[in-house]
């Protein structure tokens, strides 16, 4: 059946709705209203993702860096990379350290880093958006 991935004992549209549910409030939760364990949520949450990424980024000029909770008040988030002209979802950092942001960034390119015009983000500490931001100011 095409609506059902392999080895998946959910939906491909329940999935892309518990993925929504989470991006608006956090996997314990989602799963403790959907009856799901925290990690049924997540491994939708991944299917949903890789099923989107990756995503052309080589007109990217503006983006968007935000953080999920994947457990409100343990500390643990996902950070979300958002091309901020499409409003679409270009990229999921496991981690919200500088070095996994930096390392996901990257694979994109220099060509498309050097073309990002704008950042928007309410994370602080993240030495290496700031010189993408600077190199290509000083143009």
């Amino acid at each position: 059946m095409a609506f059902l991935d392999k080895k998946k004992n959910f939906t491909n549209r329940y999935a892309q709705s518990i993925a929504e549910q989470v991006v608006h409030s956090d996997i314990n939760n989602v799963a403790k209203n959907n009856r799901l364990t925290s990690e049924e949520v997540w491994s939708m949450v991944k299917t949903v993702a890789n099923k989107i990424l990756p995503v052309n980024v080589k007109n990217l000029q503006k983006l968007g860096i935000d953080e999920i909770s994947l457990v409100k008040g343990q500390g643990k988030f996902i950070v979300v990379l958002v091309d901020l002209s499409t409003h679409k979802l270009i990229g999921l950092v496991a981690e919200r350290k500088q070095a996994a942001i930096e390392k996901k960034m990257l694979e994109w390119g220099e060509e498309v880093l050097n073309q990002i015009e704008e950042v928007s983000m309410d994370m602080t500490g993240i030495a290496f958006l700031t010189k993408v931001r600077y190199n290509n100011s000083s143009e």
